[in-house]
């Protein structure tokens, strides 16, 4: 009667014990393997990707001026067709227009501060 009383409770210890150190043992070869996981997988497939998109060029790294093509520039800079209506009726100011503006306007103010002060 006592052996099967001591084989019961080994019989529960050993099924805690399993039940307690599986999930440990999991947890740290998820936390151990992360690291190594993210280093060899991970990290090579989006240098790859940024390589492919041309974001790790040498000129970008050293901050220098980097050119564009026409195809490239349209793609990213999108204009509505109606700022192109509005462009070509003329209800939109270009910035050479509004330099002209703004110098016509300068020399407006000197002629008549010019006028005030001769009267």
């Amino acid at each position: 009667m006592a052996d099967k009383k001591d084989n019961k409770w080994q019989e529960i210890i050993n099924n805690h014990l399993i039940s307690l150190i599986t999930p440990v043992v999991v947890a740290l070869i998820i936390f151990f393997g992360w690291d190594v996981a993210v280093d060899k997988y991970l990290i090579p497939r989006v240098e790859a990707k940024l390589l492919e998109d041309n974001y790790l060029r040498d000129e970008i790294k050293k901050g220098m001026f980097v050119t564009t093509d026409k195809e490239s520039f349209h793609k990213n800079h999108v204009i509505s067709a109606q700022q192109l209506i509005m462009l070509k009726d003329d209800k939109v100011a270009s910035l050479k227009n509004i330099t002209m503006i703004e110098e016509k306007l300068v020399s407006l103010k000197k002629e008549m501060s010019d006028i005030e002060d001769k009267k």
